[in-house]
C-alpha cells in the first residue's frame, strides 16, 4: 500500500531553519561530491567577522548616541542634624527652612540610533545654594554638575534618590544606567549583520578575481621561463644542465 504525503506536510518539513540550511550550502558551492573551497571559507569568515562587527557597532552606538526621551526635575530642602545634612522633599520640610535647597534634574534618553534598543537614566545634574549651613558644608553654592562621588554631598544625595516613593526617581541614585531592549536589540542587530556580510560579498569576489589574474600571471611567466630553459622561479639559466635535479641558484625541483 503506498502513502501518499500531502502537500501541506512536505512543505512543513522544509522548514525556515532547513531553507536557510539549503541556502547557505548552494552560496558555499557545498554538495555531497564537491569539496570546501577557498570561497567557501571566506564566505564563512566573512560571516563571522561581520556578525562580530555588527554587534560591537550596535553597542557603540547605543552608548555614544542619545536622545532625550524626558527631563524631571527634584528639590529638596537640606538641614543639618548633628554635623551632617539631610535631604527632606520640599513639600514634607518645614517652610521655614527652605532657604537651603538642593535642585537635582534627572534626564532619561532613548539610547541607539535609528532604532531606540535602550533607554538610558542619565547621571543626574545636581545644583544648590546652602547659605545657612557655612559650617557644614565647604561649598555653599554649586552650579549643575553631573552627579559623582566626588560630589561634596554626592552619599546624601544619592540616599534621598534611593529612598524616593517614586521608583522612576529611584532609579537615579546609582547614576548612570542602561535599560537595553534585547528583543530590539536582537532585531535591528541581525538587520546589520545582514547588510555588512552583503557588502561583503563583492569583496570576497574582487579577491578572487585578482587571485585568478595574479595565478594566470604566474603561470604564463613559468611556461615562458620553461620554454628559455631556465628556472620558473629565479629564472637561471639552466642550459647544459639536463640532468640536475634541482637549480643550482635558489634549490627549486626541476620538473
Amino acid at each position: 500500500m503506498v502513502v501518499k504525503r500531502s502537500s501541506q506536510s512536505v512543505r512543513r518539513r522544509g522548514g525556515p531553519i532547513r531553507r536557510l540550511r539549503r541556502w547557505h550550502r548552494r552560496l558555499n558551492y557545498e554538495s555531497a561530491d564537491r569539496p570546501r573551497t577557498q570561497w567557501t571559507m571566506r564566505v564563512d569568515i566573512a560571516l563571522v567577522l561581520s556578525g562580530v562587527l555588527a554587534f560591537v557597532l550596535m553597542v557603540l552606538l547605543q552608548a555614544s548616541v542619545q536622545r532625550v526621551k524626558n527631563t524631571t526635575t527634584v528639590d529638596y530642602v537640606v538641614e543639618a542634624r548633628e554635623e551632617t545634612v539631610v535631604l527632606i522633599p520640599v513639600g514634607t520640610a518645614d517652610p521655614g527652612s527652605n532657604i537651603n535647597t538642593v535642585h537635582i534634574v534627572l534626564k532619561t534618553a532613548w539610547a541607539g540610533w535609528p532604532i531606540r534598543t535602550a533607554i538610558a537614566s542619565l547621571d543626574p545634574k545636581v545644583s544648590w545654594a546652602l547659605p545657612g549651613l557655612t559650617d557644614v558644608v565647604e561649598r555653599t553654592t554649586q552650579p549643575g554638575t553631573p552627579l559623582s562621588d566626588h560630589l561634596e554631598l554626592a552619599p546624601q544625595i544619592r540616599e534621598a534618590l534611593a529612598d524616593s516613593s517614586d521608583p522612576d526617581i529611584r532609579r537615579f541614585a546609582e547614576g548612570y544606567r542602561l535599560d537595553v531592549d534585547y528583543l530590539v536589540f536582537s532585531i535591528v542587530t541581525g538587520v546589520t549583520w545582514m547588510i555588512l556580510w552583503a557588502l561583503c560579498l563583492p569583496v570576497i569576489g574582487l579577491i578572487g578575481i585578482g587571485e585568478g589574474v595574479t595565478g594566470r600571471m604566474g603561470s604564463a611567466r613559468r611556461r615562458r621561463l620553461r620554454r628559455q630553459n631556465r628556472c620558473e622561479n629565479c629564472g637561471y639559466d639552466l642550459k647544459g644542465l639536463d640532468f640536475t635535479a634541482a637549480c643550482p641558484e635558489c634549490g627549486e625541483l626541476l620538473t
